[in-house]
């Protein structure tokens, strides 16, 4: 493709993201930054130096899944179609909130955050948030890729694949707070225990099953593993498996057909490439 009509639509792209934002403003009167990045719009009100740093972490994240995934696939996403939002109290949330996306504020108020396909709205306070913020990353550009078709358990290994990969730790699972509260090691370390419970986790035939309401921590900690394993076995048949899933494939089938192999030994293999992670 011609790189001038590159730049010209990614011109086009930032000018509609430009616009979004603006409307935003006219509708709530909550003033916000607009950081934007090749594949992200970061709206915040937050100090300009937590923001770059955030927006640092996400193109971190984006050159981390170029250089092992060795395609564009799960680099779908746009500034001028998803957005990140972050508040640094309720008050601008709320606002905001009410003014913009009306049918959500209950939601807002309830718990401090939105979260959809393609955005990401969050009050500021917890140590996380920097996790939070690329975890979504992650969150966007599987759903994006799969057409929105991705499993509980691929969103959430892909989402902690792209925290770790950023950010050199995982904080962020999501599963009932229940379960977070009986996980008893914070280190952010997940490679180095799943080594001890890969024994013990659920045949992936039943994991690929799991949704939110029944998952454990160890689920997604083993989510997690399993999509480092496969992007580490091939890089190609992973994105194959990406496009089988967005296909309409189970998870079964679709590293099945990618991978060449039945998922019992996919599985057994995996068992002993965790013992060699750190």
């Amino acid at each position: 493709m011609d790189p001038k009509a590159i730049s010209a639509d990614m011109k086009e792209c930032q000018d509609r993201a430009r616009a979004k934002h603006k409307e935003g403003f006219d509708k709530s009167g909550v003033k916000l930054e607009l950081i934007m990045t090749p594949f992200i719009s970061f709206h915040s009100n937050l100090p300009m130096i937590t923001q770059k740093k955030l927006a640092d972490d996400l193109e971190k994240c984006a050159g981390a899944l170029q250089a092992n995934l060795k395609t564009m696939r799960m680099l779908r996403i746009r500034p001028d179609t998803d957005d990140i939002y972050l508040f640094n109290n309720d008050k601008f949330l709320d606002t905001y909130v009410e003014k913009v996306w009306p049918n959500d504020a209950e939601t807002a108020k309830k718990t401090g955050e939105i979260l959809r396909a393609n955005i990401f709205i969050k009050k500021k306070g917890k140590e996380q948030d920097e996790n939070y913020v690329v975890n979504f990353f992650g969150n966007m550009q599987v759903l994006r890729a799969t057409s929105g078709k991705a499993p509980h358990w691929l969103i959430e290994g892909f989402s902690a694949y792209c925290e770790n990969k950023a950010l050199g730790k995982n904080l962020i699972a999501h599963v009932p707070a229940a379960e977070v509260a009986k996980e008893k090691d914070n280190s952010g370390n997940w490679l180095a225990p799943i080594r001890s419970k890969a024994k013990d986790v659920k045949k992936w035939e039943e994991l690929f099953q799991v949704q939110y309401a029944d998952a454990k921590v160890l689920d997604s900690m083993a989510s997690f593993s399993i999509v480092w394993y496969l992007v580490a076995l091939d890089p190609m048949r992973f994105d194959k498996f990406i496009q089988n899933i967005a296909d309409g494939e189970n998870s079964v089938s679709a590293i099945e057909k990618a991978y060449g192999r039945k998922v019992a030994e996919l599985q057994s293999n995996w068992i002993q490439w965790t013992q060699t992670q750190r």
